[in-house]
């Protein structure tokens, strides 16, 4: 009797786990984003942190791909791209062939300031200015 309690509770227990794994909900990528924003680390440990999601360097496709959405966009001067991803509250800005040049974010509502940085290189012109450098 005690082997047949002790085989069922195992199996109860099983099933128990498989049906916590399917019921779990998966969190989209612009959550995870959101989520990586909003944790309270340092501006170079989110740059780490949203790696798999958006870099500099990285083209726009990439991250729209990536986080399964599209940015509302704006321009800025001839050709540049400011794209808010509203889902997650990131801000990209990207060179007229669509390379991301600088990251921000909008926080949680009630913070300040409004909108923060994570990186942005200071002047930005076309071509790139570290093209013309060389």
């Amino acid at each position: 009797m005690l082997r047949y309690s002790l085989r069922a509770l195992l199996a109860f227990t099983l099933l128990a786990a498989i049906g916590a794994a399917i019921l779990r909900p998966h969190r989209s990528p612009a959550a995870q984003v959101r989520a990586i924003l909003n944790d309270g680390k340092s501006d170079p440990e989110k740059l780490r942190a949203l790696s798999g999601f958006v870099r500099l360097g990285d083209h726009i496709d990439s991250i729209n791909q990536g986080l399964g959405t599209l940015p509302d966009i704006d321009g800025e001067g001839v050709g540049f791209l400011d794209c808010y991803y509203s889902e997650c509250g990131l801000q990209v800005c990207c060179y007229p062939d669509g390379i991301v040049y600088a990251i921000g974010y909008y926080p949680h509502k009630n913070s300040n300031p409004s909108f923060r940085w994570i990186s942005h290189p200071g002047i930005v012109g076309w071509p790139r200015l570290s093209e013309t450098a060389k």
